[in-house]
């Protein structure tokens, strides 16, 4: 779920320019699937499965100007991305509150490769070696907290 945090990240750097406050803003994970992965030894570690997953972006009460800031800010994000990570084309839905006001649905669904290290102490055992995720991909309330900080300091 690092394509879930950096995204997390992104946005909230960019809520200045798309107006719109850090209360307003919710980024998750709809759904996702997990897929083999090639069991090769990588730099990043053991490829041990594809995490392919749906991000959701809700914003309450955007100024409808600013449509198309948010617009680029998430295109901007998503051209960083290598091929393999983009699975789908970035979707909206828009409903007016009122005339200037939308509240926004946006979603992309992306692909993260999980990788295990191979430590001495790791929690999980594969064909007699011991590994352990560097960071632990799932640990994404922790991740978003930190970057929280960051963006208010």
């Amino acid at each position: 779920m690092k394509t879930l945090t950096a995204l997390a990240a992104h946005v909230r750097t960019h809520l200045n320019v798309i107006n719109v406050h850090e209360h307003q803003v919710n980024i998750f994970m709809e759904s996702g699937q997990v897929f083999d992965g090639s069991y090769k030894l990588t730099e990043e570690g053991l490829h041990i499965a594809d995490f392919q997953y749906r991000i959701g972006i809700h914003i309450d009460d955007m100024p409808a100007l600013a449509g198309g800031v948010l617009l680029v800010t998430l295109q901007t994000f998503l051209k960083t991305l290598n091929p393999n990570q983009l699975i789908g084309q970035l979707q909206f839905d828009l409903a007016p509150v009122s005339d200037r006001l939308l509240d926004v649905d946006a979603s992309v669904e992306v692909s993260d490769p999980l990788h295990l290290q191979q430590v001495e102490d790791g929690r999980l055992q594969i064909n007699g070696m011991r590994y352990d995720f560097a960071v632990d991909p799932f640990n994404v309330a922790k991740q978003i907290d930190g970057m929280l900080l960051d963006v208010k300091d």
